[in-house]
């Protein structure tokens, strides 16, 4: 018996079939599996649902959105919608909507250094989610993700929502001051675009500084980069300048030469703020291009404060 014991442990030593594998499911997925990968998880109670639940709030919602499904995870449902729509049609669309019923935004507050200036392909964009609020039914977040099946809004909504800390009102006001001394922080930094290096390479970024006092004029802040791609001169500057653009940058100049491109956009976020950013790329080499964002600022008066190298002297 002992030496039958032995030859089994012998043989499964050396006998062991490999089980890790990178596979990913094709087509549909049956419900059994997916309620067992997330039943696991954290040990909660999840389903999954064909259209909406009962419990979400009895909302009104606008045409151009078809229900994909439902996800009930840890006291929280999201409702997934697929829509011909782009983002901002989209968002604006559904926000509109929830606002005629007595919904409000919660601000859209500034994204954190690691979403601002060159940054990779594919990480995810605070500016395509949005926090809304309703007094008794607490609050709802959409997000929007565009994918080669289709474009998707979702609304996540908790079944225990919190409404100790007040209405929206307070509730908006609480979120202004505890973010207030982090907007402070991040000075001039907080008003660059989002611009995501095209393809999926990890681009080589140089940090950013920011320059010049806090007087009305003199306030800068530079950030840039290098990137290899087989695009030429024109499609990497359409590429970042779609992107400027998208973010409500006004167009002022533009010039595209064979191994050079720079354009000049203008934004006004605030009242007595006026910002100058302009886009600088040049091919360096076959597939280099050198990049950078240098923006300006008219009537900038918070203490601005260093990111990275500091300016020149």
């Amino acid at each position: 018996m002992v030496r039958a014991k032995f030859a089994c442990v012998f043989m499964l030593a050396f006998c062991i079939t490999r089980l890790s594998a990178d596979t990913e499911f094709e087509g549909a997925i049956p419900v059994a599996i997916v309620e067992a990968l997330f039943d696991s998880y954290a040990d909660v109670q999840f389903a999954v649902y064909s259209d909406i639940p009962d419990d979400f709030p009895d909302i009104a919602l606008p045409d151009g959105f078809d229900v994909v499904g439902s996800v009930y995870q840890m006291s929280r449902l999201r409702v997934v919608f697929e829509t011909a729509l782009a983002q901002t049609d989209a968002m604006a669309s559904m926000t509109e909507t929830f606002e005629l019923q007595d919904w409000v935004q919660f601000p859209l507050f500034r994204p954190p250094y690691s979403e601002v200036g060159f940054i990779q392909s594919g990480r995810i964009d605070m500016s395509e989610r949005q926090i809304l609020c309703h007094d008794e039914l607490g609050q709802m977040a959409l997000s929007y993700a565009a994918r080669e099946s289709g474009n998707y809004l979702s609304l996540g909504w908790s079944l225990l929502s919190n409404r100790q800390q007040g209405d929206c009102a307070q509730q908006i006001a609480l979120q202004q001051a505890s973010l207030a001394p982090r907007s402070r922080t991040m000075g001039l930094r907080q008003y660059l675009p989002r611009m995501e290096i095209p393809g999926p390479q990890s681009p080589q970024l140089m940090a950013a500084f920011v320059g010049g006092g806090s007087s009305s004029s003199g306030n800068t802040i530079e950030t840039d980069g290098t990137m290899t791609t087989d695009l030429g001169i024109e499609e990497v500057y359409r590429h970042f300048a779609d992107q400027i653009q998208g973010q409500d940058w006004a167009l002022d100049t533009e010039a595209i030469g064979a191994r050079s491109a720079t354009g000049t956009w203008t934004k006004s976020p605030e009242a007595d703020l006026q910002l100058f950013g302009t886009l600088s790329i040049v091919n360096s080499g076959d597939e280099d291009y050198d990049l950078q964002f240098r923006l300006t600022a008219e009537g900038f008066t918070e203490n601005s404060l260093f990111f990275g190298r500091p300016p020149n002297r």
